[in-house]
């Protein structure tokens, strides 16, 4: 299938056209993937905080999910029981500070 115009034929035009359709396709796809893997991700963390909730790193976690999706109320009570539990991690101090400033 080529593109016509002015009864000539453009077959490089319609070759780019094409490419342009499956490249935002893949692009959609990527995107329902990456959406797909971060919820998988959060019910993963959920489901080990439930499992030992005194794990720090579990509640670390689950701040930079609350952080992805931009919940900060949810993302500063996670990082302050990462800290009540080990107060000296220091990722967790960073995520505080950029919750902080906020």
């Amino acid at each position: 299938m080529s593109l016509q115009i002015h009864n000539v034929y453009y077959p490089h035009v319609t070759f780019i056209l094409e490419l342009a359709l499956i490249y935002r396709q893949m692009k959609n796809n990527l995107k329902k993937e990456k959406q797909l893997s971060s919820n998988s991700a959060f019910d993963t963390f959920l489901r080990a905080q439930q499992t030992v909730p005194s794990n720090h790193l579990t509640e670390y976690y689950l701040t930079q999910q609350f952080t992805y999706g931009c919940k900060v109320a949810e993302a500063m009570n996670h990082v302050k029981r990462a800290l009540n539990i080990f107060f000296e991690h220091v990722l967790s101090l960073y995520l505080l500070i950029l919750l902080l400033c906020t």
